[in-house]
C-alpha cells in the first residue's frame, strides 16, 4: 500500500509539473493606452478591453483581428451581456455609461452622472452600475432601450454591486456605511425596498453563489476581512484567519462546488461556503482574478510579471509580462487573456484536469469538518455508477428520521443525483408485513466529491432544500480503503449495505456498517411503533472472537434536517446492544436489544449493481 500511495503521489507531481511546463503566453495583442479592464464575451468569441489612457474600447475578434471604438474618458470597468453582444463601460472622466455594439463598431454615451463597477442580469438585459462616491445610489439600465434610472440604495459610497435575476435581487456593498445592502428589484421604484446586512467596516468587493444562496465580502476589516451571508436568512458569518487576508482585492465564486477564492495581498485564500474551511495559496499579490467555470481553475496575474493557476489543492505559475491590471477568461477555449500593457494570451492550463483515480464513496459520512455537527449522518454503498445513499437525520420534532435515495446515478466526473424518497414500514419487533411498507418521492439529493474525502451533499426534501460540506468519518487508525473488484483481504471487510438474508425477503429496512481497524460503526435504519421511518446507532462495536463484533446500541437527537444545526440540541441515550456474528465475507447474524425488544436476524451484504465495492 505504501509503495502504491508513494506512486499516486508521484503521479500527481508529474502531472502539476507537466501541467507548469505547458503555462505560457502564446501571443501579446495590441490595445489602447494603459489598459485597465477586460471582459470576454463568452458567445462569439471576443475580448474587450477598456482602454484608460487612450479613452476607447479595444475589440479583438476570435481570428486575433482587432479594432478600436471611442468610448469617452478614462474607461475603469467593463462588463459584457452575453445574451446581446453589447459592452458597458465605466467612464471616470466624465461619469458616463458607453455602450459598446461590436457588430456596428460604435458607442453610445449615456449620462448617467456616476461610475463604477458593473453587474449584469443577461436574462432580463438589465445592466446595474454602483455610483462610486458619496451618494446612496446605483444606476439601473434597460439594455434593450438604453433608458435608465437611479435607485436610492440608503446607504453611502457604492463600491460594488452583484444580481441575482430570477430572485428580483440586487446586492450592493458600501464602503462608507460599511454594509451591503440587498435592494428588492420587484416594484422597479427609484426608492426600492432594502434590508441592510452589517458588515464590520469597509466592505470592498462582492462574488454572488446564487445556487448555494451565499455571497462572499471582502473588507478591509481585519475583525472580519472575509464575509458569508446567507441570502435566504440575510445573516453573516465572518471569517479572521490569523496572518491572513490583508489587502483585499478580487474574488470569484466557483457556483459547482461553492468555492469562493479571494485575492489578498501576497496570496489568495479559496474558502468552502458551506464549512468555512480554507486553503492559502501565497503567490506574488494579485491584481485581479478570473474563473474558468468549465475547468474550476482560477487565474489570478500580478503586476510584477507573474500568473498563477490554481487547480484543486494545486498550483502554479509563469512568467508575463509585468503591469497587468486585470484578467478575463474565455471558457470556450480556455485561454485567459491579460490586460497589461498590452493583451496577453496565456494558453497550456485550461485544458481538461489531468486524469485522477474515480473516488469511491462507500462509507460513513459527516459534515465538514469533522466534528462540527455530530450527530447526522450518511452512510454511502457504491456499485458500479450508482451510489445508494442512506440520510440519517432529524424530523421537526428532533426525533431521529431517515431518508433514501437508493439510485444516485453518476453524471459528470464524481458526481451523482437522483430522487429521495421518505418509507414506511411495519414496527421493529412485529412481524415484518410487506404490504405495509410504503415509499413516497419526497425530492431529490445530489453528491459531488472534490476528492476521497470530501464532498457537498446537496438535497431538495418537502419542498425545503439546502446543501452540506461532507467529509468521511474517521474513527480509527485503520480506515480502509474500498474500490470496486478490490482483492479481497485475508479477513473479510464489512463495509457495506446490508438486509435481510435471503436478499430481498424484507425489503425496506437496513443497516449500514463501516469497518475499521477492528470496530463497526453500525447505523440501523427501520420503524417505530407507529411505522414512522427511525434509526438506532451503534457506534463502537468492538471486535470479539474471530468474526464477533458487539456494542452498545443508541438512540439520538437532534435538530430538524431543515433547520440550522444546534450542538444543543444533540442528544444520545444508550437503549440496549448489538451484536453481530459472521459465518462468511457476505452472511452473517444481528442480535438486537432495544427497550424491551429483542430479536436476531440473518443478514447478507446488499447488491444493487456491478461491480461491487471492496474494502480492505
Amino acid at each position: 500500500m505504501g509503495i502504491l500511495l508513494r506512486s499516486l503521489a508521484a503521479l500527481a507531481a508529474c502531472a502539476a509539473l507537466a501541467a507548469q511546463a505547458q503555462l505560457r503566453v502564446s501571443s501579446t495583442l495590441p490595445a489602447g493606452t494603459d489598459p485597465s479592464a477586460i471582459a470576454v464575451d463568452s458567445q462569439a468569441g471576443r475580448v474587450f478591453v477598456a482602454n484608460e489612457g487612450s479613452g476607447d474600447v479595444t475589440v479583438i475578434e476570435p481570428g486575433g483581428a482587432s479594432f478600436r471604438v471611442p468610448v469617452g474618458p478614462r474607461p475603469q470597468h467593463i462588463a459584457v451581456n452575453p445574451a446581446t453582444g453589447r459592452a458597458y463601460v465605466s467612464n471616470g472622466g466624465d461619469s458616463t455609461l458607453a455602450v459598446v455594439d461590436p457588430v456596428a463598431r460604435t458607442a453610445t454615451r449615456l449620462a448617467i452622472g456616476g461610475t463604477g463597477r458593473i453587474a449584469i442580469d443577461s436574462g432580463a438585459n438589465r445592466i446595474y452600475i454602483a455610483r462610486f462616491g458619496n451618494a446612496d445610489e446605483v444606476t439601473e439600465l434597460d439594455g434593450a432601450t438604453n433608458t435608465w434610472h437611479t435607485m436610492a440604495t440608503e446607504s453611502f459610497t457604492a463600491v460594488d454591486v452583484a444580481v441575482d435575476g430570477p430572485a428580483q435581487r440586487l446586492y450592493v456593498a458600501h464602503y462608507t456605511t460599511g454594509d451591503v445592502r440587498i435592494v428588492d428589484l420587484s416594484t422597479g421604484s427609484d426608492f426600492p425596498p432594502t434590508q441592510s446586512i452589517g458588515m464590520w467596516a469597509r466592505p470592498v468587493a462582492l462574488a454572488l453563489d446564487a445556487p448555494a444562496h451565499r455571497l462572499f465580502v471582502l473588507t478591509e476589516d481585519s475583525r472580519g476581512p472575509i464575509g458569508i451571508v446567507d441570502t435566504a436568512t440575510a445573516t453573516a458569518r465572518f471569517l479572521a484567519p490569523e496572518g491572513h487576508a490583508k489587502g483585499p482585492r478580487a474574488i470569484v465564486v466557483n457556483p459547482l462546488t461553492h468555492r469562493a477564492y479571494a485575492a489578498f495581498d501576497g496570496e489568495v485564500v479559496a474558502i468552502d461556503g458551506a464549512s468555512g474551511a480554507m486553503t492559502f495559496f501565497p503567490m506574488p499579490t494579485p491584481v485581479a482574478l478570473a474563473l474558468d467555470p468549465t475547468t474550476g481553475r482560477v487565474y489570478a496575474p500580478s503586476s510584477s510579471g507573474t500568473i498563477t493557476v490554481i487547480d484543486g489543492a494545486s498550483a502554479w505559475s509563469a512568467p508575463i509580462p509585468e503591469g497587468a491590471r486585470d484578467v478575463a477568461v474565455d471558457p470556450t477555449t480556455h485561454k485567459a487573456y491579460v490586460a497589461g500593457p498590452q493583451v496577453s494570451v496565456v494558453e497550456g492550463a485550461g485544458g481538461p484536469p489531468p486524469p485522477r483515480q474515480r473516488v469511491n464513496a462507500q462509507g460513513l459520512w459527516w459534515a465538514a469538518p469533522a466534528g462540527a455537527e455530530s450527530g447526522w449522518g450518511l452512510f454511502l454503498a457504491q456499485q458500479g455508477e450508482t451510489v445508494f445513499a442512506v440520510w440519517f437525520t432529524y424530523d421537526a420534532a428532533g426525533a431521529p428520521t431517515w431518508f433514501v435515495a437508493s439510485d444516485l446515478r453518476r453524471g459528470a466526473g464524481d458526481s451523482y443525483s437522483g430522487t429521495l424518497y421518505r418509507t414506511s414500514g411495519p414496527p421493529l419487533g412485529a412481524a415484518f408485513d410487506p404490504a405495509r411498507v410504503s415509499i413516497s418521492p419526497v425530492g431529490s439529493a445530489a453528491i459531488t466529491f472534490a476528492d476521497r474525502d470530501h464532498g457537498t451533499f446537496a438535497w431538495s426534501a418537502d419542498g425545503k432544500s439546502g446543501s452540506k460540506a461532507i467529509t468521511r468519518q474517521v474513527y480509527s487508525t485503520l480506515a480502509g480503503d474500498c474500490a470496486p473488484d478490490n482483492d479481497p483481504p485475508p479477513t473479510p471487510n464489512r463495509q457495506d449495505l446490508w438486509w435481510r438474508s435471503p436478499a430481498g425477503s424484507e425489503s425496506g429496512w437496513g443497516l449500514g456498517l463501516t469497518h475499521q481497524g477492528d470496530v463497526l460503526f453500525a447505523t440501523w435504519f427501520t420503524y417505530d411503533a407507529s411505522g414512522k421511518p427511525t434509526w438506532y446507532v451503534g457506534s463502537n462495536v468492538g471486535r470479539g472472537d474471530p468474526g464477533t463484533y458487539s456494542g452498545t446500541l443508541y438512540r439520538t437527537a437532534g435538530s430538524p434536517f431543515d433547520a440550522p444545526w444546534n450542538p444543543a440540541a444533540a442528544r444520545i441515550t444508550p437503549v440496549g446492544s448489538v451484536s453481530f456474528a459472521f459465518e462468511d465475507a457476505d452472511h452473517g447474524e444481528m442480535t438486537y436489544r432495544v427497550d424491551a425488544l429483542a430479536g436476531t436476524q440473518p443478514i447478507t451484504r446488499q447488491v444493487f449493481d456491478v461491480p461491487a465495492s471492496v474494502c480492505r
